[in-house]
């Protein structure tokens, strides 16, 4: 791993959370059994989604974009 660049190298647990600039949340609703992954960069950023599992706001992408 010393040939790598320091910027891509990993951080010290080597986790999502150890990016500099990256905020990471997680969230649910009330009465689902599931929940959502959220990572949110300080500045702005080009995204994408992954959306998984039969559940009714997957089958709505339209809001996400």
């Amino acid at each position: 791993m010393n040939d790598m660049p320091s910027h891509a190298r990993p951080g010290p647990r080597n986790l999502l959370t150890d990016v500099p600039g990256l905020k990471v949340g997680q969230g649910r609703g009330q009465a689902a059994l599931g929940g959502v992954t959220t990572i949110n960069p300080r500045a702005r950023s080009v995204c994408a989604a992954d959306f998984r599992g039969g559940a009714r706001i997957s089958c709505r992408r339209e809001l996400f974009a």
